[in-house]
């Protein structure tokens, strides 16, 4: 695991112990990674919906740029994903 260090303001620092007082979260960590753990989620239920949505779309032919893009979205976002 990789340790990181973060500064936040005062009004952040007093949310962030708001919710670990609510019991929901064992500390700082878990509720950060949490919230990364659900951004993700979202990210990937964004490009779920655009493959739908171009599933419902009628057929065109790909081209190379077309294919160049999709392998370029693909690369960045797989170096997003924790290993």
């Amino acid at each position: 695991m990789k340790k990181m260090e973060i500064s936040v303001s005062d009004e952040v620092a007093a949310f962030i112990s708001k919710q670990l007082g609510s019991g929901a979260y064992g500390s700082v960590d878990e509720y950060i990674e949490a919230l990364i753990c659900a951004d993700q989620y979202d990210a990937n239920e964004e490009t779920e919906l655009l493959l739908t949505e171009g599933l419902a779309t009628e057929s065109s032919v790909m081209t190379r740029d077309d294919w160049d893009g999709i392998r370029a979205q693909v690369l960045s976002k797989s170096s997003e994903i924790p290993k």
